[in-house]
Order: structure tokens, then sequence, then C-alpha cells
């Protein structure tokens, strides 16, 4: 599914883009967010250097299921997934510098433990 662009993510997809592919990242976002559109370039960007990765987007104001189910009550917000297990959670902004060091540790991340997936 990665493809070197962002692809909008809704309830009804969210757990197969999540479960079936390694490493995934999901933006969750609003159009009327100042932050949101300070960090924007810079997920867009490592989606375009990282298509290995899965660079999806979820709309707050649209999706409110999924941002519920998801827990996301602060914009934007940044999850990561490794072989479909949530592994970092964080409201913010990450600078280009930050974002390129969460791809190198989504990357080289191992499982140590049966923690329960947030699906």
């Amino acid at each position: 599914m990665g493809t070197g662009c962002t692809r909008a993510l809704t309830a009804a997809d969210f757990r197969q883009a999540v479960r079936g592919n390694e490493n995934v990242f999901v933006y969750f976002w609003a159009p009327f967010c100042p932050p949101c559109d300070v960090f924007t370039p810079t997920y867009e960007a490592s989606a375009q250097n990282c298509p290995d990765i899965v660079h999806a987007k979820v709309n707050f104001e649209v999706e409110k299921d999924l941002v519920e189910m998801a827990g996301v009550t602060l914009l934007p917000t940044l999850m990561a997934f490794k072989k479909g297990k949530l592994i970092f959670k964080q409201p913010g902004i990450a600078n280009p510098t930050v974002m390129a060091e969460l791809v190198r540790q989504l990357r080289s991340y191992r499982h140590k433990s049966t923690t329960p997936s947030l699906l």
C-alpha cells in the first residue's frame, strides 16, 4: 500500500490498512487546525521519501467513530503501527528531523512483548 504519497483513511478501511502492512503511520488532522497546516508538509515529505511506509491521514471532522476508537482528542496526532500493533501515539508537531527519527525507529522496532493491539 505504500506508494510515496499519503492516503485518506476511513473507519471502514482502518483495520485492513494497519493489519495488512508492516509499517504504518496514521496522522489525525483537521482543516481548522493551524498546527496541522504546519505539520502536513513534513508528513507528506516523509511519505515521498519513505514509500515503504504507509502514510495515512484521518480527517478528524469526517471520521468521528475512528477518532473516538483511537482515543484522539488533540490535533495533530501521529500514531505508528508495526505489524498491526500500536507502538507510538503522540499529539503535536514533529519537525523533519524528528519525523526522520520516527521513521528510523518504526523501521527498526522489534516487538518485545505480547502487548494487545488497538484493533
